[in-house]
C-alpha cells in the first residue's frame, strides 16, 4: 500500500457501520497511530483490546491536503494531544530532511509526553527536528497551552510565514480555532497584514 504521513486509516468498530479515521505516522515503513481510549469510545476500545498478532480490518484514505509540502524551506507543525501522529512520521522521514522542522505540542501533564519522547530524540539525533516547543495545561504551577508557545515565539513563527513557510495544525477543533486566532494576531502585529491561510494546512477533529 502506498501511503505518507498525514493520510488517515479507516477503520469501522465492531457493531457499527460508521468509520473512525486516524492521522497516519509512517516510519520505518510501519503505519503508527496515537489514540486516545474514550469511556464510551467503540473503537478506541476495541483497539485497546487487542493484543499483538490480532488482525483487524482497515483501509487507507488520501489525505493530500495535510502532506508536508514538497520543497519548502520551513514547516510549523502545531497539534495537540493525538493529533501529534502525523509529526512523528514527518520528523522521522529522512526524505525530507533539508526541510527545517518546528514542533509545538500541547498535552495534558509531563507524563502524556513520555508516549512520544523516544520518536522525538530520535528525530533530534538525526537533526531531522529543529526545535520542539512542548505545553502542558494540567502541570500545576506550570499551566500552559499551546498558543502560549506559540506567543513566545512569534518571531519564529512571523518569519516562517514571511518567508512562505508553511503552518500545519492537526488537533482539537477547540485547539485549532485557538491556534488560528493566535496566528492572526501575530500576523497583524508583526507582518502588519492578516494571516495567509495559503500557507495553513489543518487536519483536525
Amino acid at each position: 500500500l502506498k501511503y505518507e504521513s498525514g493520510d488517515l486509516l479507516s477503520i469501522i468498530p465492531e457493531n457499527s457501520s460508521q468509520k473512525r479515521l486516524y492521522s497516519i505516522a509512517k516510519i520505518d515503513k510501519n503505519i503508527v497511530l496515537s489514540i486516545k481510549k474514550h469511556e464510551f469510545g467503540m473503537c478506541s476500545k476495541q483497539l485497546n483490546n487487542l493484543n499483538k498478532n490480532d488482525m483487524i480490518s482497515a483501509s487507507i484514505k488520501p489525505n493530500k491536503e495535510f502532506h508536508l509540502p514538497k520543497e519548502t524551506r520551513e514547516v510549523i507543525m502545531i497539534s495537540n494531544g493525538t493529533g501529534i501522529a502525523p509529526f512523528l512520521g514527518i520528523i522521522n522521514d529522512e526524505n525530507n530532511s533539508k526541510t527545517k522542522k518546528y514542533l509545538f505540542w500541547g498535552g495534558r501533564t509531563k507524563e502524556s509526553y513520555q508516549l512520544y519522547s523516544d520518536l522525538i530524540d530520535k528525530a533530534f539525533y538525526k537533526q531531522n527536528l529543529s526545535g520542539l516547543y512542548i505545553s502542558f495545561s494540567k502541570e500545576e504551577n506550570h499551566k500552559k497551552y499551546v498558543q502560549n508557545s506559540i506567543m513566545e515565539k512569534s518571531d519564529l513563527v512571523s518569519r516562517v510565514l514571511k518567508n512562505r513557510g508553511f503552518i500545519m495544525i492537526c488537533g482539537s477543533i477547540a485547539m485549532r480555532n485557538g491556534v488560528l486566532e493566535t496566528l492572526e494576531n501575530i500576523s497583524n502585529s508583526e507582518l502588519n497584514a492578516p494571516l495567509n491561510m495559503s500557507l495553513i494546512k489543518t487536519d483536525c477533529y
